[in-house]
């Protein structure tokens, strides 16, 4: 995110539940409906977690152009999502969640699991390192880097 928006600013960790992270056919990051509960495994699903940053408006300007809103590769939807406030934020000072509404890039034609493309497995391992490596906020979980992500996004060797 800092080298495509450089006035990007990490906020918090976000959760959108009801909702899955996959690799398109395009070979890029997608989130497509879910359910909520996985009647066949009796386990509530993941949902999605990310990084939730405050852009400004030339930076969204940005981002649309690299996610190709206008040539119609991903469509821009506003999502209710979950943050964690870290201890020291909220009225008590002991953090909490907050629903926050935020900028979502999906592609609602392209839902099918694909594989990812070569240069985007070491841009998304950048974003993964920055991730779960950030002091400003809760890092991305672990669980959900090596469940969710790392079947479509192999770990870097070396």
């Amino acid at each position: 995110m800092y080298s495509r928006c450089p006035d990007a600013v990490p906020k918090h960790l976000a959760w959108i539940g009801g909702w899955a992270f996959i690799i398109n056919a395009r070979g890029f990051a997608n989130v497509v409906p879910d359910e909520i509960f996985n009647t066949d495994t009796g386990r509530y699903n993941p949902g999605v977690y990310g990084v939730l940053y405050e852009i400004s408006e030339e930076d969204e300007d940005l981002l649309d152009g690299y996610e190709g809103v206008e040539g119609g590769a991903y469509e821009k939807v506003e999502m209710l999502v979950w943050v964690q406030q870290c201890e020291g934020e909220g009225e008590t000072g002991e953090g909490e969640s907050l629903e926050r509404v935020a900028l979502v890039y999906i592609d609602r034609r392209r839902t099918e699991k694909a594989t990812p493309r070569l240069e985007y497995v070491r841009r998304m391992n950048r974003g993964i390192r920055e991730a779960s490596s950030s002091g400003l906020f809760q890092p991305l979980p672990g669980w959900y880097v090596e469940e969710v992500m790392r079947p479509f996004i192999p770990e870097e060797e070396g």
